[in-house]
This record gives structure tokens, sequence and C-alpha cells, in this order.
């Protein structure tokens, strides 16, 4: 694993995780201050935010690339389950335009850069997940499986994770790219949870249609994962 490489995408994105740190609705959230409709409310978003982020990691051919190992790191089926149980209709969510959200097909290490922040955010969540379910009385079966994510076997699964990242960055101009798609990434989720919504325009992004379903995904692998509380 190139260490280095991680350093330096700490250092460089790490004023865009501060704000983030700070968002309104996430401080909320895991001081306890939401009741349980709020919560549902806040898994909307990020079930907005995940389906058409990892719709378009998708469709720049990350699936592709990662196999197996993309496939049993998505969250929109975990938000999907959630917000399932917590009795929420899916066919009434849309999947909008989201400030940072490139019409356009992602470069492979944009792509990367991206998934880096979608994953790592929720590696972060998931060690408060102690917090909300304390809260809210939830499990994973029963509302919680996006924050506790991959129960006792985080640090697998995140170790896993960059090891696969490390192997694909391997020019100065991929990690040049995998760090400004990390930051626009973290800009985009901290908008989000705050805003909902963006003046068209202020990104190239369209507005998606209604529910988008990801692939099947393969044949699980030994790695697969299955959720604990």
């Amino acid at each position: 694993m190139n260490q280095l490489f991680f350093e330096h995408v700490y250092q460089e994105t790490s004023a865009a995780y501060q704000r983030l740190e700070h968002n309104p609705v996430l401080n909320e959230l895991f001081q306890g201050k939401c009741g349980l409709e709020d919560y549902r409310e806040i898994l909307v978003r990020f079930y907005q935010f995940y389906s058409a982020f990892e719709y378009k990691l998708v469709q720049s051919g990350t699936g592709d690339l990662a196999g197996t190992l993309f496939y049993t790191h998505l969250k929109t089926p975990l938000l999907e389950g959630d917000l399932g149980v917590l009795d929420y209709q899916l066919l009434d969510c849309p999947l909008p335009s989201i400030m940072g959200l490139r019409a356009d097909r992602l470069e492979p290490s944009e792509a990367l850069g991206t998934w880096y922040i979608l994953e790592k955010a929720t590696f972060i969540w998931s060690r408060l997940s102690k917090l909300l379910k304390r809260r809210y009385g939830l499990d994973a079966a029963t509302g919680l499986a996006f924050f506790t994510n991959y129960g006792n076997r985080f640090e697998f699964f995140w170790d896993e994770f960059l090891v696969f990242i490390s192997s694909q960055i391997r020019y100065p101009s991929d990690e040049m790219e995998f760090i400004r798609a990390a930051n626009r990434t973290l800009g985009s989720l901290d908008h989000w949870l705050q805003h909902g919504h963006h003046d068209e325009s202020e990104t190239e992004a369209k507005s998606a249609p209604a529910k988008k379903s990801l692939p099947n995904k393969p044949a699980a692998s030994p790695s697969t994962r299955s959720i604990s509380t």
C-alpha cells in the first residue's frame, strides 16, 4: 500500500473534511437532536446522494475495473433496506441533480477519488453507529444498516479497499485527478446534506430520472460482507 499517497490525500482534503465535520445536519444527528422522522429524512438525502454518485461510478466503469470489490462496497442497497424497513416508498424518491455531480463520464482516477470519499465517509460514521443505536433503538436489521456498515469487520474492508485504490494510482497526474475529485465529492456531500438542492447554473450535472437501479452484482466472492450489528 502506498502510504505516502494516502498521507498526501489526507493533507489535501483535510480542509474539506473539517467543513463536513461541522455540517449542521450531521451534528444534530450524532448529537441525538433528531427524532426518528428526522432520521428517516436524513437517510433519504443520503440515499439520493449515494444513488446518484454510485450510478455515475457504474457509468464510468468503476464496477468493471474493481469487480466484486465494487459491488460488495455499495451503499445504495443498505440505504434501500433501511428506508424500506422504515416504511419509506422509494418510488416516490427521485434522484436529483446534485452540485458537483458531472454529467460526463469520469476518468478512472476521478472515479476512484469519488469512490474513496463515499467509502471513507461511511467508514468514519460506522464508528459513531453506537450513538445512533442508543438514540433510536435501531440495529442493522431495523434501519441502521447504512451506519453500521461492515459491523465489526469495517477495518478489514477498509484495508481491502485501500490496497485496491493504491494499486490503481500510478502517476502524479492520477494523484492530482484523484484529489480534485475527492474534494469535489466532499463539497457536494456537505452542500447536499444542508440544502438538498442547487442552482442548475452551479454545475454541469442534469436532473436524473426517478430511481435508477444499479446492475446486479456478480457472484459473491469469499470477501463478500455480511452486515452485523
